[in-house]
């Protein structure tokens, strides 16, 4: 059956990533020493090869074998990939405590410990869960943003409620960290999410303000789309990154909550960040309307026009025209005139 197994596979299959990783998903199912053997020769033939050495270390995790160390350290002797050298960390405590001198020493070694961590976070020893959760306590921001960000990758709900301690951690690294774990984890449901990232979308911190808004856009549902729009309207600080969420979301349901937001309170950056998103949607006609809504009133009209010209609906040539008998600035006036003459000059582009 090994034999078989190996023999069909001719060896170390080739070919692009995803054929790849399904063929080593075959290959898994039976234990053949010579396939990482193999995958350990092309690994050391193309050291830049990561996606080999990732799929070598995956096997690794799924195999016991006395081989299997020594692979392991071949492999990290190659490896100057992050997301490999996670998955290496994942393999050798799959061995159990043969690994105990390799995590050791990648538990001592600064430059090593933060691919270290993830793997802890996937195992489910309470021993190297409660490691985890010390460097979530330790004096060093640093250390507790990359244990936040492990925590998020963790599949026990037990790891949830410091996550949550972290969203309120004094520095603002760790909650930028710990926001962005909440926005991938897995231990949250989706209303449980959404109240933890609108809770950060009112931090004093803008980075942080940043990264809640655009987790909660992640979220993509109507919900979601609500707390942009109560944030746009009530938070000074997230309102740009608020504004430009619901532009670029793509959605006829977006545009609607823009259109009924009032723009009275929104400074200039508040409009570019907007601006900026609503020239990509597409759904053309319906911002290009809302854009010729907001242009007599917008203090930055070039960049409503500029929008206005990357959407390109030629449709909306009248309404256009319309917006030159309207009380507007001299630099507006200009700006629709130029965009009127190059859309009749080209009415089909």
């Amino acid at each position: 059956m090994i034999d078989a197994t190996f023999a069909e596979s001719a060896g170390w299959p080739v070919g692009d990533f995803e054929h790849c990783w399904r063929q080593v998903q075959q290959l898994a199912k039976s234990l053949d020493i010579r396939v990482l053997e193999d995958g350990l020769d092309r690994c050391q033939s193309n050291p830049d090869d990561w996606q080999t050495q990732w799929l070598v270390a995956y096997l690794c995790r799924l195999w016991q074998h006395d081989r299997i160390p020594a692979v392991l350290r071949t492999l990290q002797g190659l490896c100057r990939d992050g997301l490999v050298k996670t998955e290496i960390y994942r393999a050798w405590l799959a061995q159990g405590a043969i690994a105990t001198d390799s995590i050791q020493a990648a538990l001592e070694d600064p430059e090593e410990r933060p691919w270290l961590l993830p793997a802890l976070a996937s195992h489910p020893d309470p021993a190297l869960q409660q490691l985890l959760q010390n460097f979530s306590s330790d004096p060093d921001p640093q250390w507790r943003s990359l244990a936040a960000t492990a925590l998020g990758s963790a599949s026990h709900s037990h790891s949830r409620p410091r996550l949550e301690q972290l969203c309120q951690d004094p520095e603002p690294l760790v909650r930028r960290a710990a926001l962005e774990s909440v926005r991938f984890s897995d231990q949250f449901t989706e209303a449980e999410r959404l109240a933890v990232l609108r809770a950060g979308a009112w931090d004093p911190d803008p980075e942080v303000v940043r990264v809640a808004v655009w987790s909660i856009a992640a979220i993509a549902n109507s919900d979601a789309w609500n707390s942009l729009a109560m944030i746009a309207t009530q938070s000074s600080r997230g309102r740009a990154a608020a504004l430009a969420a619901l532009a670029d979301a793509g959605t006829t349901e977006t545009l609607t909550a823009l259109a009924r937001l009032s723009t009275t309170a929104w400074t200039v950056p508040d409009w570019q960040a907007c601006l900026r998103s609503l020239g990509q949607h597409p759904h053309k006609q319906a911002a290009t309307l809302l854009l010729l809504r907001w242009l007599p009133q917008c203090p930055c009209p070039m960049d409503g026009l500029y929008s206005l010209k990357q959407l390109d609906d030629r449709t909306a040539l009248s309404q256009l025209r319309s917006l030159l008998n309207l009380p507007t600035s001299q630099t507006l006036q200009t700006g629709v005139r130029s965009l009127i003459q190059e859309w009749e000059q080209s009415p089909c582009a």
